[in-house]
């Protein structure tokens, strides 16, 4: 069954995410930046990179922070049309300045994934709102075709525990836009929290999944697709 071939790949996702993690933190740490100093860089990089890869309306694509850029949701189910566009560290003025670009291609849905990195930054929740909204009349302007589906905010481990209540409010924030703009939204806190904490189970370092975690979380996006 699909749910068990997703199973069976989760110890290599936990060995690749660790090294892609240790990778990332090893050529951040020797560049002399502020974390939003490289948050910039790797988002002009990634950007770049992205520029000339195709996108159409066969597609479905993952537009989020290094969070998503570990769901390699893609290879999981061999289906090339799952186009990956996350970005470690951008925040939502990131989001907001470069989804229009992925929406010119007039993917058959976007899924969102974002406010962890506006976490960390300190931004407030105003201007989070400003960008998502920003966000998403973007899309809808470029391709009012587009199906949006929101995510929510994961819960943290106890290392993170003083952003658990803005992350509360960012997220109650997301479901009643969801609600207002006729979005869908998938509660990915409630799927992942215990105790309000991330569950250690699907916990690499207290913000991003392992293996285990990932495998769970491409089970939510596959049954939302499949009910749709």
């Amino acid at each position: 069954m699909r749910w068990k071939a997703i199973g069976k790949i989760s110890l290599a996702l936990n060995l690749f995410i660790i090294l892609f993690l240790i990778g990332k933190r090893l050529y951040f740490s020797n560049r002399q930046e502020t974390p939003s100093q490289s948050a910039e860089f790797l988002n002009t990089m990634r950007n770049d990179a992205f520029a000339d890869l195709p996108i159409d309306s066969s597609d479905i694509v993952l537009v989020g922070t290094s969070m998503t850029e570990g769901l390699f949701l893609n290879e999981m189910l061999n289906d090339g049309h799952i186009l990956n566009r996350g970005i470690g560290g951008n925040t939502s003025r990131m989001m907001a300045a470069r989804i229009s670009k992925i929406a010119e291609g007039h993917p058959r849905t976007i899924f969102l994934e974002m406010g962890i990195c506006d976490l960390f930054f300190h931004i407030s929740l105003d201007t989070f709102a400003r960008y998502f909204d920003q966000t998403i009349q973007n899309i809808r302007t470029t391709s009012p075709g587009t199906r949006i589906i929101v995510q929510s905010i994961l819960p943290v481990g106890d290392a993170y525990a003083d952003l658990r209540p803005q992350l509360e409010r960012f997220n109650d924030f997301m479901k009643a836009a969801c609600i207002r703009q006729h979005l869908t939204y998938i509660d990915l806190f409630t799927t992942f929290q215990e105790n309000g904490r991330l569950n250690p189970e699907y916990d690499m370092d207290g913000i991003h999944l392992n293996g285990r975690g990932y495998a769970r979380w491409a089970e939510q996006l596959i049954q939302k697709l499949g009910a749709n």
